[in-house]
């Protein structure tokens, strides 16, 4: 029970986060709540990797402050809640509700594969494994080892706070949970240029690709960060094309917590920069 417990307070939390920061920035809504939603969930997460780093580095791990460093965010959905668009069910065609029953399939696999062990080889290794050794030690710390001893951490600190106060089962729905809020934020970019059914067809496609198969419910960056990428990509898009100095900064945050969780990050922000800078 308090698994799912963390896990709701650690989404609300993201949630939370990301409206103030979007609140600060004077961010304008995005065309579809979706997307808005997705907005507000990267950009919550990554805030709460980089809080939690800070704290890590200090010898900060205990309980009671990572669940001090949660509460700010649960408090600022209440006051904020009102920002996130609610969506309706209304007026959705039958080929609509037959896409919706093909994903709800594919998301009830992807849950069991959640709810089951980690078992892959990166996750073992790297992924889970090294939020568990800080939490171990008390305090996050250079690990030694080749390739894997100095990746970006990010994101892993998202999984050192559902590790250290709901243990694996929290840790591996998180990973669960992200992914949902990936396909929220790609249906919310699609709705910009397609219809409800293709903007379904396109996360369906998604969903179903080997990589978020095999990757969603597990420890691996690649899904997690292609929210980062995907909210930073239309951000710029639409902050130059408007001149919009929020949507510009929301970029620029989207491409270093790109590369706060992966190095590959580092093309994302290259990207971005040079958008910016030929402006």
């Amino acid at each position: 029970m308090i698994s799912f417990l963390v896990l709701m307070i650690l989404m609300l939390s993201s949630l939370g986060y990301g409206l103030l920061g979007l609140r600060i920035i004077s961010c304008p809504h995005a065309p579809s709540w979706g997307e808005d939603y997705g907005r507000a969930f990267a950009l919550g997460m990554g805030t709460l990797g980089w809080l939690v780093f800070w704290f890590g580095i200090s010898g900060f791990l205990q309980s009671w402050i990572l669940w001090g460093i949660l509460s700010p965010g649960v408090l600022s959905l209440w006051f904020l809640r009102k920002n996130l668009r609610r969506f309706s069910f209304k007026d959705i065609g039958n080929i609509s509700w037959m896409l919706l029953m093909f994903l709800m399939v594919t998301v009830f696999l992807d849950l069991l594969e959640a709810l089951a062990p980690p078992a892959d080889a990166d996750t073992l290794a790297y992924h889970f494994a090294l939020p568990k050794q800080f939490l171990k030690n008390g305090v996050i710390e250079f690990v030694p080892i080749a390739v894997d001893g100095a990746i970006p951490l990010l994101t892993h600190m998202t999984y050192l706070l559902a590790l250290g106060l709901g243990g694996e089962t929290s840790l591996t729905l998180w990973s669960f949970t992200t992914q949902i809020f990936m396909m929220l934020a790609l249906y919310g970019v699609g709705r910009r240029w397609l219809s409800r059914e293709w903007s379904l067809a396109l996360v369906l496609v998604f969903e179903t690709t080997p990589a978020v198969i095999y990757g969603g419910g597990s420890g691996h960056m690649e899904v997690r960060t292609a929210i980062f990428m995907l909210i930073g990509a239309v951000a710029i898009a639409e902050g130059t094309k408007k001149k919009s100095t929020s949507l510009v900064i929301l970029a620029g945050m989207m491409a270093g917590f790109f590369m706060g969780s992966k190095y590959f990050g580092l093309f994302a922000a290259t990207g971005i920069g040079s958008v910016i800078l030929l402006q």
